[in-house]
């Protein structure tokens, strides 16, 4: 006789529970699976965008050199003699002018910031430091912390930090000018875009200088400062010319966010954190942004005149080209041919119809000229380029420099590059780069 505690469930009664634990384990398995997949989606998206980038070594390992290569000039006075003589000159001047002046006398601060540059010119970066340190504490109690008075001071500020290998005090200095010039929310005088784009263009050359042990961090600030400038002036509603000089400095932002490359960063520290997480959340976004920022000045440029659009379609093209948007890049280059043609500006005609490096723009790297970037090795290449861009035919020799496996890194590094293709009477065609130098950078 069965204990009516443990009754069997009837016929009926096992039939819906047997249903009910079937619906139970099917919305189970649809939940894993609606996970999975989204898990999926996450990813993709995280990593779409930057497959044909990580790591971008164009402009940050490499460099291709132009010919002639850029003139570069050297940071140091040659006639060290002369120069002692003259701050030693300088120095009496200041002493005697000290007896009879207060201690914080802004012509105290003249004389030491003329003092501070001679300095600079001898390279003795910590002595400069020290005069303009005192220049700028004479300024601010004098003028106030938010004189414009001392800008001269922190633009010195920022070299002589340069000079002494501690980028990030040189970036902070510019990045306070360009507080004073109230992050550039305001009424933009000329001197307020120049100081603004210093600091926009000194940001990226620390963020991409071998030599630099800079974080993420600094170059998020700068891209969020130049982002958050950009929306203001566009609602002042800056004239054509400034405002693209803001948003191609945007522009160049994305590039380097773009090609970066989260692991080689060493972005797990707690520091970092809120750097890495802008980092990979902005690499998904920054295709589009870039399409958006160029779409916005052709719009702008609509009565400009033909070489004006046809140089903002080449960069829209050329974006599309470097995102491996191989369609896209081609149909905004035949526009680019026809406003060419329209403008008649056969120098741009020609230029293009030879396949280039990408990014095609020398802005992004022209740092990396400077005389005392140390370089590996240099050498010569020539390739083929497809229509689409791919390399092949690679051939490479060594010029100077010991080799060591460099040469065959840059081979590996060109195959994977992103090359812009001819541009043939609006058409992408096949091209060549012959005999173009390459510099390897420490």
């Amino acid at each position: 006789m069965e204990s009516s505690t443990f009754r069997r469930p009837r016929p009926a009664c096992r039939e819906s529970l047997r249903l009910d634990n079937a619906g139970r384990l099917t919305s189970a398995f649809l939940w894993l699976c609606a996970a999975r997949i989204g898990a999926f989606i996450a990813v993709f998206l995280l990593n779409a965008p930057t497959h044909a980038h990580l790591p971008e070594l164009l402009g940050r390992e490499y460099i291709p050199e132009p010919d002639p290569p850029p003139q570069v000039e050297e940071s140091c006075v040659d006639d060290r003699d002369e120069l002692r003589d003259l701050i030693d000159a300088a120095r009496r001047e200041l002493d005697e002018a000290a007896d009879n002046e207060d201690a914080y006398s802004v012509t105290l601060a003249d004389g030491r910031g003329e003092l501070a540059k001679l300095y600079r010119d001898l390279c003795n970066y910590p002595a400069a430091l020290d005069e303009i340190r005192k220049a700028l504490h004479a300024v601010r109690i004098s003028d106030g912390l938010t004189s414009t008075s001392q800008l001269p001071y922190l633009r010195a500020l920022a070299e002589s930090y340069r000079g002494l290998g501690d980028y990030e005090s040189a970036q902070k200095a510019l990045r306070q000018a360009f507080r004073i010039h109230d992050l550039g929310k305001g009424e933009l005088s000329a001197q307020a875009l120049e100081d603004s784009l210093a600091y926009f263009q000194l940001a990226r050359e620390v963020y991409t200088d071998p030599r630099s042990k800079a974080s993420t961090r600094l170059f998020f600030e700068a891209f969020q400062d130049n982002k958050a400038m950009l929306e203001s002036q566009r609602e002042r509603a800056l004239d054509y010319s400034n405002f693209e000089k803001i948003a191609i400095s945007q522009l160049h932002n994305h590039y380097l966010l773009l090609g970066s490359d989260p692991d080689a960063n060493q972005l797990g520290s707690e520091s970092n954190s809120a750097a890495w997480d802008f980092l990979v959340r902005n690499q998904v976004l920054s295709y589009a942004r870039g399409i958006e920022l160029l779409e916005e000045l052709i719009s702008r440029a609509s009565d400009k005149a033909p070489l004006v659009r046809a140089r903002l379609q080449w960069r829209l093209a050329n974006w599309h080209q470097w995102n491996v948007k191989h369609r896209r890049a081609c149909d905004t280059y035949e526009v680019v041919w026809s406003l060419l043609q329209e403008a008649e500006d056969t120098t741009m005609i020609e230029k293009i119809s030879a396949p280039a490096e990408l990014p095609e723009d020398e802005q992004l790297y022209l740092h990396l000229y400077a005389a005392d970037i140390p370089v590996k090795v240099r050498a010569r290449a020539s390739y083929k380029v497809s229509r689409r861009g791919d390399v092949s035919r690679l051939e490479l020799t060594t010029i100077d420099g010991e080799s060591n496996g460099a040469v065959g890194r840059l081979r590996r590094w060109l195959k994977d590059s992103h090359v812009r293709p001819a541009i043939v009477s609006g058409v992408c065609e096949d091209g060549e780069i012959r005999d173009r130098v390459y510099r390897l950078l420490e």
